[in-house]
């Protein structure tokens, strides 16, 4: 290789690193990535609503010129859950406010045990007994908690609680229908007339949250809730039925922090 063709390569190397020098500095001092923001989270679960309480109703209404009374015992039947819920860091990203709201449903049955009057003779009241199945019930209930988070690494939990207000459908038994034929000294259960009654009350809440992020800004959790109220459903008919609200919530879904 002669001399000329020597330093022309020198002189090209010499410029390509006089070109790539500023940029390779730049790229050594660049700023690192800064860590994603954490200033709350927004969580989804699905799960269901277990202990819910059983509840009774006593009431009468007039058939045959006289009273028929009807004693009514209702079982909740575990109902599907569906949760959501959005917090906000006040205090070293330990502390804050959350607002959630589940809602459930699902039916209830209840044994019925009715007297009624016979149709010619005062005072012989023939006793029917049934059952009542898939009356409809639904709950909405919205809670305002104050928390605390604890994180290390990915694993974050969470211990709320606070106050909630419960919103309660429910299908109530009004009435019992019968089967019967002459001389109507007996009487058979054929059905019952309902009546779907709404109410709301005050209550509160206790509940722990675990998840585990997979990435910067989303995980996966697990919910545990007890929230309890207690609500009077007013029958158009002039009866009224106490009945609790809420249960043990259990849950599970996703978790994005913001």
């Amino acid at each position: 290789m002669s001399g000329r063709s020597i330093r022309a390569a020198c002189n090209t190397l010499a410029l390509v690193l006089l070109v790539s020098a500023p940029a390779l500095a730049q790229r050594a001092v660049a700023k690192p990535r800064k860590p994603p923001k954490d200033r709350g989270f927004i969580a989804f679960n699905a799960g269901v609503q277990t202990l819910a309480a059983t509840f009774s109703d006593n009431f009468s209404y007039p058939v045959n010129a006289e009273d028929a009374t009807v004693q009514a015992q209702y079982r909740l039947k575990t109902p599907l859950l569906i949760d959501g819920s959005a917090g906000v860091h006040l205090w070293k990203k330990t502390v804050g406010v959350m607002l959630a709201v589940s809602h459930t449903s699902g039916s209830t049955g209840s044994a019925i045990v009715a007297q009624i009057p016979h149709p010619f003779f005062d005072n012989q009241d023939r006793e029917v007994s049934g059952e009542a199945d898939f009356l409809e019930r639904a709950e909405t209930a919205v809670h305002v908690d104050l928390y605390y988070l604890k994180t290390s690494g990915k694993l974050r939990a969470l211990v709320m609680g606070g106050a909630s207000w419960f919103n309660v459908e429910q299908q109530l038994v009004t009435a019992v229908s019968v089967q019967e034929t002459y001389p109507y000294d007996t009487a058979a259960y054929r059905d019952v007339t309902t009546e779907r009654v709404k109410a709301s009350a005050p209550g509160a809440n206790i509940a722990a949250d675990v998840s585990w992020m997979f990435s910067r800004s989303a995980g996966a959790g697990v919910l545990v809730r007890y929230a309890k109220g207690a609500v009077r459903l007013n029958a158009a008919d002039g009866h009224n039925v106490s009945t609790d609200a809420g249960g043990l919530q259990v849950g599970g879904g996703l978790r994005i922090k913001f």
